[in-house]
């Protein structure tokens, strides 16, 4: 049944964090962003966020791969941990 009432959603946050969190906002010196695993928040200086930015995009430091390797890795992986284990039999 459709009411014709506006949906408020439920705050999560009281006003100190509302505050706090435009005033990170509007703070120039720092980046905010989501964590590359998880889900989260990270607020990084602006400056170290760049140069790892860089870093990443510096070719010196990484170069393309012609091939996928996972699949060659995967079963040096599983002779690996196959024969440890039959090593570590009792």
């Amino acid at each position: 049944m459709l009411t014709r009432t506006k949906y408020t959603p439920k705050k999560n946050l009281s006003l100190t964090e509302v505050k706090i969190l435009n005033d990170l906002k509007k703070d120039n010196n720092i980046i905010i962003t989501r964590a590359d695993i998880g889900n989260a928040v990270v607020i990084l200086n602006r400056d170290m966020y760049i140069n790892n930015v860089k870093q990443l995009l510096d070719t010196a430091s990484y170069k393309p791969i012609q091939v996928d390797p996972t699949d060659n890795v995967r079963k040096k992986l599983k002779t690996k941990l196959t024969r440890y284990a039959e090593e570590t039999k009792e």
